[in-house]
């Protein structure tokens, strides 16, 4: 064991029982954080205790990850009281999970030391309040056994203990999460972020044809979810390429036999169309904006006008949703007037296009363990869901 060179206690002497579980090790080394500054060792050991390991032969070994073609260390020692740790790629949509498996991780472990601690994280994932930590050890571990371990919770009747070990097995790159992660994001709107996450990370190829398939739920969420999982995981994946409609707005046309309209109120100027075109009928002008006005021709036909700065723009298209966008686009409409004309067409049921604003898995739900006798979990859609307002 490390020995502080000033006090002479070993870890194990630092933190007393009830800080630490009985079965194992666990994340010993944070303790260090709270101590004071005069207790703290030095920068040395501190890196060495966490930045590096030994092998059995005592050899010392750096702990490093591949990141675009070049090493980079995962933590190196600032101070005695600060310690630097660089991000995996992998956990960069979900970094709260990054740290709780860093706090997981033991060191200095014997071979009899790990294994005992792989059986008190097995009781550990049996209780759902215990899931969530003793998942995150058994990831930190990442062996056969605590994998055996967590593959053992995908069976489990409780739906958190099911999510949990699924959720680190995805980090681990596991198949068989997956089909467990599609049913949970149906099922669950509060683990919905999470297991569209995983399965956006998880370099199993089986997790994109899962994804493609989400796109045909009539959910808005799924659909939009798992359409950005999909451009996260590969943007040139070709289901994600799209048109330019203006210099900064896309219309992505997703085949499916669901149609549904998604206007992207985030990060991307974007307009997803799931399914084919359909009609739009306008019984008088409208005036979506000061400056855009579509008015119906006797021909099924309908013009679209832009002023601005002085200057008219017109053009005539077919009385159809994608026709209509494309119009928009070519008299070089901003994005706040898709957005306001998608809107209006909404408000007067001009298209049978059901339309979902920003329709984003939500983080933060509550997921409620005991759900109320006699109340029915209502499945959202486009006509439910509340509309978010626009961040252009």
């Amino acid at each position: 064991s490390i020995r502080d060179r000033r006090t002479r206690t070993t870890p194990r002497e630092l933190y007393s029982q009830e800080q630490r579980p009985s079965h194992s090790r666990y994340c010993r080394w944070w303790k260090i954080a709270e101590q004071s500054s005069s207790e703290r060792p030095d920068v040395d050991r501190v890196q060495a205790r966490f930045g590096r390991q030994r092998n059995r032969k005592g050899s010392e070994q750096t702990i490093y990850f591949q990141d675009s073609y070049k090493q980079k260390f995962m933590a190196e020692g600032k101070n005695s009281a600060q310690i630097a740790i660089t991000s995996v790629p992998k956990y960069r949509l979900d970094p709260a999970h990054f740290s709780n498996v860093i706090l997981a991780t033991g060191f200095n472990e014997t071979e009899e030391e790990r294994k005992e601690r792989i059986q008190g994280c097995k009781r550990l994932l049996a209780d759902r309040t215990t899931a969530k930590r003793a998942a995150a050890e058994l990831e930190a571990i990442g062996n056969q056994e605590a994998i055996d371990v967590l593959l053992e919770g995908l069976s489990s009747l409780d739906l958190e203990i099911r999510f949990y070990s699924a959720y680190s097995l995805a980090y681990l790159d596991r198949k068989e999460s997956i089909p467990i992660l599609v049913d949970i994001a149906k099922q669950e709107a509060a683990f919905r972020p999470l297991c569209l996450t995983a399965l956006t990370i998880t370099e199993v190829d089986l997790a994109r044809e899962y994804l493609v398939q989400l796109l045909q739920e009539r959910e808005p969420e799924l659909r939009f979810g798992a359409f950005l999982a999909l451009r996260e995981r590969n943007t040139g994946d070709p289901i994600v390429q799209g048109e330019r409609l203006t210099k900064n707005t896309k219309l992505v046309i997703v085949p499916s036999s669901t149609p549904l309209l998604a206007p992207s109120l985030q990060e991307n100027q974007e307009l997803v169309l799931f399914g084919s075109t359909a009609p739009v009928k306008l019984n008088a002008k409208l005036n979506s904006t000061p400056f855009m006005t579509l008015t119906p021709e006797r021909t099924n036909e309908i013009r679209i006008t832009r002023r601005a700065y002085g200057e008219t723009a017109f053009v005539i298209v077919e009385a159809n949703l994608t026709s209509v966008l494309r119009g928009m686009g070519s008299v070089d409409a901003t994005y706040n007037d898709f957005i306001q004309t998608i809107d209006q067409l909404q408000n007067l049921n001009a298209t049978p296009t059901p339309i979902a604003f920003n329709p984003r898995p939500v983080p933060g739900r509550i997921y409620n363990r005991e759900p109320t006798k006699g109340m029915e979990l209502m499945a959202l859609d486009a006509s439910t869901r509340v509309k978010p307002k626009s961040a252009w």
